[in-house]
């Protein structure tokens, strides 16, 4: 490998985070701090979607209530969308853990 040469990554599977092409692209007018917790809301979120879809309910559900944390520093409360999300993860949370 040539040292002067660019390195270059892999493309990501279409519809997941290109980690990379977020930081190239992060707003350069928020403080720096506020740009780290919106890129690990970015990052969390995929995760908690995956998490989803392939049936880990309570990993998803930490994941979105570590999300909504995240957010509730960001923009100082919870959208209606958090909550009802949170709300309906709980719900299914629920009724896996009861008895058949």
């Amino acid at each position: 490998m040539d040292p002067d040469e660019p390195l270059s990554y892999p493309e990501p599977p279409p519809g997941s985070l290109n980690i990379m092409d977020e930081l190239a692209t992060a707003s350069k007018d928020v403080d720096p701090e506020v740009g780290l917790m919106q890129l690990e809301h970015k990052i969390k979120k995929q995760k908690a979607i995956n998490f989803y879809h392939t049936g880990k309910y309570p990993e998803a559900y930490e994941l979105y209530v570590r999300l909504h944390q995240i957010e509730k520093e960001i923009h100082g409360e919870l959208s209606d969308e958090a909550l009802e999300t949170l709300g309906n993860i709980g719900v299914l949370l629920q009724l896996l853990q009861r008895p058949s």
